[in-house]
């Protein structure tokens, strides 16, 4: 059973990395990736409005690519509420709905209580609270957008199509257009200036009155990182060879099972893990943004603070694609950032 448990994970690593993480670099999330909060059980026979599956890949999570249901089955996507004859929804969890940052305006189409009900990506703002980069030195920002249904038109009707994105006024791209005829969904990346995040927020805003639904907005932080393998205890804690071929596994996988302490009197920001081996055919399987060989980096979970603590220590695996059926041979560095 274990095989097979870990054989499975391995396969959804494999598959199912759609968005490569950042490694060095700590990340402010604004809703969740949960693919507009639907259920994967509800989306099993949901079509879009081209008659096929929403959920083309069937993992059970709506993602760029792919459709919002059309749940009256007219052809066309419509952000009303279903009662109402739409195909709209409110997935919100009741921490959403509470929300004030722009969380309150993810996995949902309308609002019985606002005036039209459906939203405007106009009305929409999503407010990143990066306080706590204050004295880190930042090497880059990356916003990500996921969302659906967007024709870009303008606030001013006089005015051609509007897709323009601004982070704290300050324009940094265009969002592109998805299909809104068949509730197709969309991402869209746009580098933010590092200097806007000085302050401790940075707020992004649109210039379109077209309504829109979105699922999540990712704000990635880079940082300028460094050695911190003497400030760490790195220790193995057990090695798992593993026969049965996977994707980028034909002779079997390793699994490493490590424990990462803080051993310093100083917190560590971002710590991250980079792979070093000289054998061309292995791979890290659970690498950041996919299986990768010598060079990978895998960033463990060190908490939302984004921070190894003195003191403190995290468990983590390394799940390594084998060419043959031995112990591969490979190293490990530690990166990451001290406390300024």
């Amino acid at each position: 059973m274990t095989r097979k448990i870990l054989c499975l994970v391995v396969l959804l690593v494999f598959l199912g990395c759609l968005a490569p993480l950042c490694y060095g670099a700590i990340t402010f999330k604004i809703g969740n990736k949960d693919g507009f909060g639907f259920d994967p059980a509800y989306l099993v026979d949901k079509v879009g409005t081209t008659g096929l599956p929403v959920d083309t890949n069937g993992n059970g999570k709506l993602e760029p690519g792919e459709f919002l249901p059309d749940i009256n089955l007219n052809g066309h996507y419509d952000e009303l509420p279903p009662e109402l004859g739409g195909d709209g929804f409110d997935n919100r969890t009741d921490k959403e709905k509470a929300a004030t940052n722009g969380a309150q305006f993810t996995d949902v189409s309308y609002d019985l209580s606002k005036v039209p009900i459906w939203f405007r990506m106009y009305e929409v703002e999503f407010m990143f609270d990066v306080s706590v980069l204050a004295g880190l030195p930042l090497k880059g920002a990356e916003l990500q957008l996921i969302y659906s249904d967007f024709d870009g038109d303008c606030p001013d009707p006089y005015c051609c199509v509007c897709t323009e994105v601004y982070a704290d006024d300050q324009l940094i791209g265009n969002a592109p257009l998805t299909d809104p005829e068949q509730g197709g969904i969309g991402e869209a990346i746009f580098d933010v200036p590092v200097e806007l995040l000085e302050d401790g927020s940075v707020t992004i805003t649109f210039e379109s009155a077209d309504s829109i639904e979105f699922d999540i907005a990712t704000l990635k932080v880079k940082l300028e990182t460094e050695n911190v393998k003497p400030l760490v205890r790195l220790r193995k804690m057990s090695g798992t060879l593993d026969e049965d071929p996977v994707p980028g596994g034909p002779a079997g996988t390793y699994t490493v099972k490590y424990r990462l302490k803080n051993k310093s009197t100083i917190p560590i920001w971002a710590p991250f893990i980079k792979f070093k081996t000289d054998d061309p055919g292995i791979l890290l399987l659970n690498a950041d943004g996919g299986p990768k060989g010598n060079g990978a980096v895998f960033t463990p979970d060190v908490g939302e603070d984004a921070q190894l603590t003195p003191e403190e220590r995290v468990t983590f695996y390394l799940i390594i694609g084998l060419t043959e059926k031995e112990v591969p041979d490979f190293k490990t560095k530690v990166r990451g950032l001290k406390s300024p």
